[in-house]
């Protein structure tokens, strides 16, 4: 959180701060101490006694005032109201101006000048009126408050929330379901998943860990569940697992919420409820499971819920089995989901039965990426982004100030030129938001497939496929592709560029964004914006692309406007980067730039950084290709001196990237897709041009392109039999993994060379539909006879530790090899199956 500091928060919560810990207190304690922060407890009212016994002692907190936490940390609790304040709207605005009154003693005492105000309450609407001066509003939504049982109208309340957000700077969702409930009633809003403190849940793989005594006396196989028993939890489903294993024990650890009836689970011998514990004890219990579960029910309330207690038990690396809820399926890899009751059932037994140390170290892999400090660091990056909201740095250091006219998407005509890994997913995502879009493309096949709803990419947008994106879009109208560029031309007035310099042997081939330019100046208007998306050599836009578009008679910076933007998409995510990341623009003229923004602002939600001149962006982007390019090749590098010394290569740069200012890429078969491998080639023009030698760079591309040899070397050495009657099962064609494209592909080189050698190869991904000579359809078929596998790339639906189906179709002629590449296997698994193991 470096750049949120020295602010006033308010936190008005809907949990206590003490004793359970949820999203609201995790968030607040990693604010910078240099915040103070004033966490307003949810009040109760004048029933809560009556349905609730434990709630008579919160009765008594509000008249303790402020209660001091700790340095910066302060807690209020506030006066008692009336009931029926989430049912009628009335009494909320009421209740509302209640504890303002009071809450504004609190801040005058506390010295609160324009706070931020950060609430978890949709009734916080009516709040706003009466709590004075604030600078910012943010609002936190972790559930689908509506769909609360309880004495809650659910007009009312989705009233109060569309209220309060049309009044946020900007809104934080936990769910996709979330997101797309709520993207179109605020101005700025982030999809940010619910986290885990890491280090504290991984104590539960600490041997130095105690399990506590009442769990040690449970006999195992123990299944347990961590949380709040509520009537979204689907007690039938653990009565169900409890009925058909009585052999398993269910410990079931969290209060039990008022008017849940458990008496039928408790009446099981074998299934256990603990009651509430410390958060700081969970560790300990959790150690004593042998499998976590995630029995929630499946409504329209945990339909838009991310689960919290399912990261902590991602964190404790414990295995998981969950019913399929939104938010878990990302994790399909490392978690078994279950559908129904016996599907549950089934997930536990293989949990049980199919526990592996590689599976224990994915699991942990992926919590490490859900930590509670990156999803608050992602917090304060976007609200510090908020706060300079219309003043953008440009490259000449000074500010600039950004008009806050926006275009409206349903009256924006775009065309879309090209329609490859980029150009596809940006015509979507113009489409998505209500602009008619037209993708203008030469390749007829790839129109004809489009228009059919056919697509090949690996993309998705909130857990919604590129491909039913594409028939959404279809089927509404607002997408459509051709290759007629003229009716493009003619019907609109925004044209995106989006083709590629192929590079050859080291040469460019600048002939389909000549063509492209062509196209374009035979059909331009005056009054028309084109803005190229393609990474150029830099001074291409201004002296290629421009004389060219002025051999329509019009003039750039006159009667048309011209920009450049980069793209900076990495595929798989093109649409939340395209959306998120932080993107430049720059335009021949000043108001070509505000243009292109204008047009950039309809998808991009992130800071749009407004450059001095086009050839910075352009420069900027290859710099930033080349800078991966470098990277690279120095872990490569590195590798082969962590082989010498024999120290893992992976381990060396987690441990080098716990710096905070180092931020090693990973060794792998090569540098492979469009981008990168091409990068260094598009800045020697002009480097050769200016006399620039640029030896790092060109020393670390030739290091790159080296690395598929040594990749065939690994093999070759451990083969048992003659290069010549050999055969090698390679696992992945894409350029990087969970990719579909094999363009530059490291492993297409690894072939050739394989196939130099001699050596037959049979290669399976599924991923990839571009055909080859060796590409085989199945993995029985790769590896049947095979006497090595070699891993070049990730994918889902490759079954890479299926050892068993390896053992009986490889080929018999001594040992089999496995190469990895990509740091999937566990050496100790892989050799005590049998097989002679090398990796990077």
């Amino acid at each position: 959180m470096s750049g949120f500091k020295n602010k006033h928060v308010i936190c008005i919560s809907s949990v206590d701060w003490d004793p359970i810990w949820t999203r609201k207190q995790q968030v607040m304690s990693r604010l910078p101490e240099s915040n103070t922060i004033l966490y307003v407890e949810p009040p109760i009212t004048l029933l809560s006694p009556f349905k609730d016994p434990d709630m008579w002692k919160k009765w008594r907190m509000w008249f303790q005032g402020l209660r001091r936490l700790n340095n910066n940390i302060f807690l209020y609790s506030p006066p008692v109201v009336l009931p029926f304040g989430n049912k009628f709207r009335l009494i909320n605005r009421l209740n509302q101006w209640w504890i303002s009154l009071f809450l504004k003693k609190a801040i005058k005492s506390l010295n609160f000048r324009n706070p931020v105000l950060w609430t978890y309450m949709p009734n916080t609407a009516d709040l706003l009126s009466s709590i004075g001066d604030y600078e910012m509003l943010i609002y936190d939504c972790v559930d689908e408050h509506s769909e609360y049982t309880g004495i809650i109208n659910k007009a009312t309340m989705t009233d109060m929330e569309k209220d309060l957000m049309v009044n946020c700077d900007i809104v934080f969702v936990t769910a996709r379901g979330l997101y797309e409930a709520k993207k179109n009633l605020a101005e700025t809003i982030y999809f940010l998943p619910n986290a885990a403190n890491i280090e504290h849940f991984m104590k539960a793989q600490d041997p130095d860990t105690p399990v506590p005594d009442e769990m040690a006396a449970i006999p195992g196989p123990v299944i347990g569940f961590v949380g709040v028993i509520q009537d979204w939890i689907d007690l039938d489903l653990v009565k169900d697992a409890a009925t058909a294993h009585p052999e398993w024990s269910f410990v079931m650890i969290g209060p039990v919420g008022p008017g849940i009836d458990v008496s039928s689970l408790k009446a099981k011998p074998n299934v256990y409820f603990m009651g509430r514990k410390d958060v700081g004890d969970l560790p300990r219990y959790i150690k004593g499971f042998d499998v976590c579960i995630n029995p929630f029910k499946i409504n329209e309330l945990t339909d838009k819920v991310s689960p919290l207690k399912f990261y902590e038990y991602l964190a404790s690396g414990k295995p998981i089995v969950s019913v399929a809820m939104p938010g878990v399926s990302d994790f399909a890899d490392v978690v078994e989901i279950a559908g129904s009751s016996d599907e549950f059932i089934h997930g536990i037994e293989r949990a049980l039965s199919q526990e592996t140390s590689e599976k224990l170290r994915k699991r942990l892999e992926r919590a490490r990426d859900n930590s509670w400090e990156s999803r608050v660091e992602f917090m304060s990056e976007k609200i510090m982004e908020k706060y300079k909201h219309i003043k953008v740095k440009t490259c000449s250091k000074e500010e600039t100030v950004v008009s806050n006219r926006h275009l409206d998407p349903s009256v924006v005509k775009v065309a879309i030129f090209g329609l490859g890994f980029v150009g596809l997913p940006l015509a979507l995502s113009y489409a998505l938001r209500g602009c008619s879009v037209t993708g203008v493309d030469v390749d007829s096949h790839l129109v004809e497939q489009l228009n059919s709803g056919i697509t090949h990419h690996l993309e998705k947008y909130h857990e919604t496929s590129i491909q039913q994106i594409l028939k959404e879009q279809l089927g509404s109208g607002k997408f459509r592709a051709t290759t007629d560029s003229a009716e493009a031309l003619a019907n609109c007035n925004y044209f995106v560029m989006t083709v590629g310099i192929p590079v050859v042997n080291n040469e460019h081939d600048f002939s389909h964004i000549e063509s492209c330019s062509r196209t374009i100046a035979s059909g331009l208007k005056k009054g028309d914006l084109v803005l190229v998306r393609s990474t150029l050599v830099p001074g291409m836009t201004r002296n290629f692309v421009r004389p060219i578009l002025e051999e329509s008679g019009l003039k750039a910076g006159e009667d048309f406007y011209l920009a450049y933007s980069s793209e900076r998409i990495a595929e798989g995510k093109a649409f939340d980067e395209f959306e998120n990341m932080p993107t430049l623009v720059s335009g021949f003229n000043d108001a070509s730039r505000e243009k292109a923004r204008q047009l950039m602002g309809i998808v991009t939600k992130a800071e749009l950084h407004l450059a001095s001149s086009i050839e910075a962006v352009e420069s900027a982007k290859v710099m930033e290709n080349i800078s991966r390019d470098v990277n690279i090749a120095m872990v490569n590098e590195f590798a082969r001196f962590c082989e010498g010394i024999g120290i893992d290569i992976f381990e060396v740069i987690k441990l080098a990237n716990t710096h905070k200012r180092v931020k090693l890429l990973v060794p792998g078969p090569g540098v492979g897709g469009y981008c990168i491998p091409n990068a260094l080639h598009y800045l020697t023009p002009k480097a050769d041009e200016l006399g620039v030698p640029l030896k790092l760079l060109r020393t670390a591309r030739k290091i790159n392109e080296d690395v598929p040899a040594f990749v065939v070397s690994m093999v070759t050495k451990h083969l048992p039999v003659a290069p010549r009657d050999a055969k090698v099962a390679v696992l992945g064609l894409a350029m990087k993994d969970y990719s579909s494209d094999d363009r530059l592909s490291p492993a297409l080189e690894v072939i050739k060379l394989l196939e130099m050698s001699g050596i037959k190869v049979a290669a399976f991904d599924p991923a990839v539909p571009t055909e080859h000579s060796y590409k085989v359809n199945s993995l029985e078929e790769a590896v049947q006879d095979a006497n090595a596998i070699l891993v070049l790339a990730r994918q889902n639906g490759i079954g890479y530790a299926n050892y068993r189906l390896f053992k009986s179709l490889m080929s018999q002629a001594g040992a089999p090899v496995l190469v990895d590449t990509k740091n999937l296997y566990d050496r100790t698994e892989v050799e005590e199956h049998g097989f002679i193991f090398d990796s990077l």
